[in-house]
C-alpha cells in the first residue's frame, strides 16, 4: 500500500511540477503561489514533500534561468508553504482532532514487545520538556531528518508546546530545505553544464550536493545526540522527583 501510495505520491507531483514551470514562466508570482499552496495541502494531509520539494528547486531555476535564483526561490516557496501549512496542522490537532492524535499516539505499537514506538516517545518527550525546553526539543526534533515532517506537526499539536515556541522552531527544517531545492536545481543545471562542456560547473555542483548531504548528515547526528541527553535528563528528573516523593 505504500508503494502504490508513494508512486502515486511522485507521479502526481511530477505533474504538479510540470504545470509549475509553465505556471513560471508565464506569470512568475502566480507559479510562485502555485507551489506555495500545493505545499500547504501537502503538509496539512500528511502527503510527502521532498519530490515536490526537489520539483520546486529544478522549476524555479528552469524559469529563473539560472541555480542562484532557483534555490533562492524555491526555499522561500517551500519554506513558506511548509511553515503555513505546519502550522494549521498544529492547530487542527490541538482544537480540533486532539483526542484522535491522542489516542493514535497511545495505539501505535513497535514492531517488538515492550519498545516504545517512535511517536510516543517524542511526544512524552515534547510533553514533559515544555517548561524548561520545549523550544529546543522540537528544534532538535526539526533538524533531524528521521523524523517525519508532517506527521510531528499534529504529533506536536497533542503536547503542552506553546505556538510560539512551535513556530520558532520551524527554522529547523531551513537547512534540509535548502538541500532538497538545490538538489533540484542541479537536475536542469548538470544538464546544460554537460552540454555545454562547462566541466568546472559541473564539479561545483556535484561536490556541492555532496557537501550538503554530508553538512545535513553531520547536524542530524548532533540533534539525535542532543535528544538522547535531553531524554536522560528528563528521566533523572523523573528519577529523582518519584524518590523524594517516597521519601517519609
Amino acid at each position: 500500500m505504500l508503494v502504490v501510495i508513494d508512486v502515486f505520491t511522485t507521479h502526481y507531483t511530477s505533474d504538479i511540477v510540470d504545470s509549475a514551470i509553465d505556471s513560471l514562466q508565464s506569470e512568475p508570482t502566480q507559479g510562485f503561489i502555485y507551489i506555495t499552496l500545493i505545499y500547504i495541502v501537502f503538509t496539512v494531509f500528511l502527503i510527502p514533500g521532498s519530490v515536490l520539494t526537489v520539483g520546486a528547486g529544478f522549476a524555479f531555476t528552469q524559469a529563473s534561468g539560472g541555480p542562484a535564483y532557483g534555490v533562492l526561490l524555491g526555499t522561500l516557496s517551500v519554506l513558506t508553504g511548509a511553515s503555513i501549512g505546519s502550522i494549521l496542522a498544529f492547530l487542527l490537532a490541538r482544537y480540533m482532532f486532539k483526542s484522535a492524535v491522542e489516542s493514535w499516539i497511545a495505539n501505535t505499537a513497535s514492531a517488538k514487545p515492550g519498545e516504545v514506538s517512535p511517536a510516543r516517545r517524542y511526544a512524552s518527550l515534547l510533553s514533559s520538556s515544555m517548561e524548561s525546553s520545549g523550544f529546543k526539543v522540537m528544534f532538535l526534533l526539526r533538524l533531524s531528518p528521521l523524523v517525519p515532517f508532517n506527521v510531528l506537526n499534529y504529533v506536536a499539536g497533542a503536547t503542552r508546546i506553546s505556538l510560539w515556541d512551535y513556530i520558532k522552531a520551524l527554522t529547523g527544517i531551513v537547512p534540509g530545505t535548502v538541500l532538497f531545492v538545490y538538489i533540484g536545481s542541479t537536475a536542469g543545471s548538470l544538464s546544460s553544464a554537460g552540454e555545454g562542456g562547462e566541466t568546472l560547473k559541473l564539479v561545483f555542483l556535484v561536490v556541492g550536493g555532496l557537501l550538503g548531504f554530508v553538512g545535513v548528515g553531520i547536524v542530524g547526528k548532533k540533534a539525535k545526540d542532543e535528544l538522547a541527553k535531553e531524554e536522560r535528563e528528563r528521566n533523572e528528573r523523573e528519577a529523582g522527583g518519584g524518590m523524594a516523593r517516597s521519601e517519609p
